[in-house]
């Protein structure tokens, strides 16, 4: 049974980051299928001038570094394994980065509030994962 790592915050506090981050992952997952399928919701998303390609041009980063990134660190958190943290560190920085630019997108443009309102919830679930995980 491998030992567990020395940044290991108590079970509570890791698993409820655990949950908090794949259930963001999941729902980013979700959001990306409703946006490929569904295309009258991408106006919600984006400015009324920028064509679609402004907004499709995130899906692969967002579906790696957010999605997949945050399920897997998720997992590596429930189970208290040593890569877990390094992960959700990838995870977090381009999730936050994505937060504050659909924020700057709004005020900017002041459209594409949805965007900026799914992204919010990243600036605090984020950041206390990443404190209720360290060393």
């Amino acid at each position: 049974m491998e030992n567990p790592p020395a940044w290991s915050r108590p079970s509570s506090f890791r698993k409820s980051a655990a949950a908090a981050v794949g259930l963001q992952a999941v729902l980013a997952g979700v959001w990306w299928a409703a946006l490929l399928w569904i295309p009258a919701l991408r106006p919600l998303f984006r400015p009324s001038d920028a064509p679609n390609a402004t907004l499709l041009a995130f899906a692969l980063p967002d579906v790696l570094l957010f999605a997949i990134a945050g399920l897997a660190a998720a997992i590596g958190l429930w189970h208290n394994v040593s890569w877990a943290r390094p992960v959700l560190l990838l995870h977090a920085g381009a999730a936050i980065y994505a937060a504050l630019y659909c924020i700057q997108l709004t005020v900017l443009t002041g459209e594409a509030q949805a965007a900026a309102v799914l992204m919010t919830p990243s600036l605090v679930i984020l950041p206390t994962a990443i404190w209720s995980t360290r060393p």
